[in-house]
């Protein structure tokens, strides 16, 4: 049992240090058109929409003189109706997302959601790799116990006594195998558990996690 109390404090405390890493992280927002973001202004630096050369706008018709549009400086940006103004919202790398009021790209990065189903994984596969040992190491005991059991029981001289010690023999054996066998379902599907758990905290986009495949092992008893 100590193995899965052990293995819950070490994926929560995976899960909670690279969701921290992650909402402590920040990055600056991709601007369009290569212009520059202005950590002043919380926007794209150069999205004011501009005239021809050498023609001015007119702030009565917000037009420029020449009776034009205003251009925006990129083809990803958009003119605000009745301002020389242009609307954009900058865009974010690793699935992050940008925050207006911040100015900033926030949240989880989706490299850390992944690195975080990586680590329940491996948490997950070194405690079942454990258990299994536990559970074949068991299994070779019980063998052993039955060889030497029913080589004794065969040295005896009456059919009572042979009887009963070749059934005793069996008994233990059987009552051995099921409690190792019981031991051992018990530490697979708690650890799966476990995972599901730890794999759903870490948010991760679909298809990331293994938690499909558990059937290929939960099926086989």
């Amino acid at each position: 049992m100590s193995k899965f109390i052990l293995f819950s404090a070490v994926l929560s405390t995976a899960v909670l240090c690279l969701a921290g890493f992650a909402l402590a992280q920040s990055s600056a927002p991709i601007c369009p058109g290569g212009t520059a973001y202005s950590s002043t202004l919380l926007k794209c630096a150069g999205d004011i929409a501009t005239c021809t050369p050498g023609v001015i706008y007119d702030t009565t018709t917000n037009k420029c003189a020449d009776g034009k549009v205003p251009v925006c400086p990129s083809s990803e940006m958009r003119l605000i109706a009745g301002t020389k103004t242009c609307k954009v919202n900058p865009t974010c790398i690793d699935g992050m997302k940008f925050d207006s009021t911040q100015g900033i790209c926030t949240g989880v990065a989706t490299t850390v959601k992944i690195a975080c189903i990586g680590t329940a994984v491996t948490t997950r596969e070194t405690v079942i790799n454990s258990a299994m040992t536990t559970y074949t190491t068991s299994l070779n005991t019980a063998y052993t116990a039955r060889s030497t059991a029913l080589s004794q029981a065969y040295t005896l001289t009456t059919l009572v006594d042979v009887k009963a010690a070749v059934k005793t023999a069996w008994t233990n054996f059987s009552t051995s195998k099921k409690n190792a066998n019981t031991a051992w379902k018990n530490a697979r599907n708690n650890t799966w558990s476990q995972y599901r758990t730890a794999a759903t905290a870490c948010k991760a986009p679909s298809g990331v996690s293994d938690s499909t495949k558990s059937s290929y092992e939960l099926g086989v008893q």
